[in-house]
């Protein structure tokens, strides 16, 4: 299981326990870049401690979002199950607690396929669902006395056999106003918080691409890096990757910075009077300052040891 995951996890607004004891569970079985997803769903279930129909749903509510994506089906075998892979970036932007509801009502509008989720051949004989649920499922709710029904937001309610009316179950169903209202709610946040308007903003991928060979970096870490970069900051984090080089090699540091300690350390910020400070030193011929045992002072050592 990988920590950062489980840090993005743990954050995570997802508006259930249910739903974020299976995502959990699912962090726990991943590897660092979100793939090799393959546990059975009465793994999950006892897990989450929830029924295996209970998890069938949220996993197909994951699929539905995009936060999950089959790669491939289960065989017959007792031990086969279905392949799923997760999307980093959409369980990073999950932070937001107006995020699950805004996906949620664009896949009520323009929904994704729901995958076949059925896994009877790869449960646990000790897990296995019983032979009447389907049965009790489609039978008539006056016939289900003592069963109680999860609602759409994790309350829980009793069935209508235990008095209470059609009418209190209008919360169960989605509000449409109420995802809209959650939707924009990024509008009231501070603007540090939310996109500008008018304008795009940059995406990891236009990061990846601008920062020298980001992409063999730790992908999970730049991820979680370039997540905790305010929206209003993304575009002068990259604009400055070509500046912060050019003080680098300027500074006599030959050394390369990955691109998350980049983003860890805004290394963006104070370029100008970083470079003034250098070249005031260089005119009076003092030497230039480098904290003891900091990264640039080990980079310039080993530079030093290397230049003999």
């Amino acid at each position: 299981m990988s920590a950062a995951l489980l840090g993005l996890a743990l954050k995570a607004k997802l508006h259930s326990q249910t739903r974020k004891m299976v995502l959990i569970k699912l962090v726990d079985c991943c590897q660092e870049d979100g793939t090799r997803i393959y546990p059975s769903l009465a793994t999950i279930a006892e897990d989450a401690e929830c029924s295996v129909p209970t998890a069938r749903r949220v996993m197909q509510s994951f699929c539905r979002v995009g936060l999950l994506r089959k790669v491939r089906d289960g065989g017959s075998g007792a031990k086969s199950t279905n392949h799923y892979e997760m999307d980093i970036e959409v369980l990073a932007r999950l932070r937001r607690p107006e995020y699950w509801p805004a996906l949620e009502a664009a896949a009520l509008h323009d929904p994704i396929p729901d995958p076949d989720e059925d896994e009877a051949p790869g449960h646990a004989p000790g897990h296995a669902p019983d032979a009447g649920s389907e049965t009790q499922e489609a039978a008539s709710p006056g016939a289900n006395k003592g069963i109680t029904v999860e609602g759409y937001h994790g309350d829980r309610l009793p069935n209508p056999a235990e008095g209470y009316h059609p009418d209190d179950t209008q919360p169960l169903s989605r509000n449409l106003s109420y995802e809209r209202e959650g939707a924009g709610a990024s509008a009231s946040l501070p603007a540090s918080e939310r996109e500008p308007e008018g304008k795009p903003v940059p995406s990891f991928d236009d990061f990846l691409e601008a920062y020298p060979f980001a992409r063999g970096d730790n992908r999970v870490k730049q991820r979680a890096a370039w997540e905790a970069i305010a929206f209003d900051q993304r575009a002068a984090a990259i604009d400055g990757i070509g500046a912060f080089i050019a003080e680098r090699k300027a500074g006599g540091i030959k050394g390369r910075l990955s691109s998350e300690v980049y983003l860890q350390g805004r290394n963006w910020i104070g370029l100008e009077a970083k470079a003034a400070q250098r070249k005031t030193s260089e005119a009076t011929g003092a030497p230039v300052v480098v904290n003891g045992w900091t990264r640039d002072w080990w980079l310039l050592l080993f530079d030093r040891i290397k230049a003999g």
